[in-house]
């Protein structure tokens, strides 16, 4: 760090330490952000309390914490531990929108990334056994309904239907209860992109029996 450089080579007699302000602990970070916005001193280079805001590692320091890292597994508890760090209120994008351009910058710098086949079978891994309550299964369909979903208003090619029938050839029937209409489709994918919803909504309700949206009925061909 700049201070304790500072120190060895001025020497400690050139240097001061004081107490500036006492206060309670929860206000520790609010006051030492306060003193550094106003004071603004040379050595203290985070701009928050408590914060690694503003630091920058050197291409070396970055190649010895990646080393360090490498290899290292969280156990559960740590797992956990991380993740209702970051759950809820707590998220930095807790109740924030993304901007139309800030969207296309990150369509942008995704367009035409190919994901290795390492990559795709550790995320495979990572999910394999992996469930979701009820409450988080409902909203993640919720996101991908309606307008929300990325085929909505497109037309489908037939030969992007006959791929999505070669892929999962599952045949399935929906029938609309309010007006009786009962259409086939060749799977649970081309059903869901019908009904703009993904394949494991589709699923969910082949499983329960109960209607989407309130209206239709899914189940399989016999």
């Amino acid at each position: 760090m700049p201070i304790y450089r500072a120190i060895l080579k001025y020497g400690y007699e050139n240097f001061s330490f004081e107490i500036l302000e006492y206060c309670a602990k929860e206000d520790c970070v609010k006051i030492e952000t306060l003193y550094i916005a106003n004071l603004k001193p040379a050595y203290n280079i985070c701009q928050v309390g408590r914060s690694r805001l503003g630091i920058k590692h050197s291409l070396a320091m970055r190649a010895k914490i990646s080393a360090l890292h490498k290899g290292r597994i969280a156990s559960e508890e740590v797992r956990e531990k991380m993740r209702l760090a970051k759950a809820g209120e707590n998220h930095p994008m807790f109740g924030k929108t993304l901007s139309e351009e800030t969207k296309a910058k990150i369509g942008a710098a995704h367009t035409g990334k190919i994901i290795s086949e390492e990559t795709r079978e550790k995320l495979r891994i990572a999910r394999v056994g992996k469930t979701y309550p009820e409450e988080t299964r409902a909203k993640m369909s919720m996101v991908k309904v309606g307008e929300k979903n990325p085929n909505f208003g497109q037309a489908i090619s037939e030969e992007t239907k006959a791929k999505m029938r070669a892929a999962n050839g599952t045949p399935v029937y929906v029938l609309n209860t309010e007006t009786g209409e009962r259409n086939k489709y060749a799977s649970g994918r081309e059903t869901a992109l019908v009904l703009f919803c993904n394949n494991a909504t589709v699923a969910r309700y082949l499983k329960s029996g109960k209607l989407f949206k309130g209206i239709y009925k899914i189940s399989k061909c016999e």
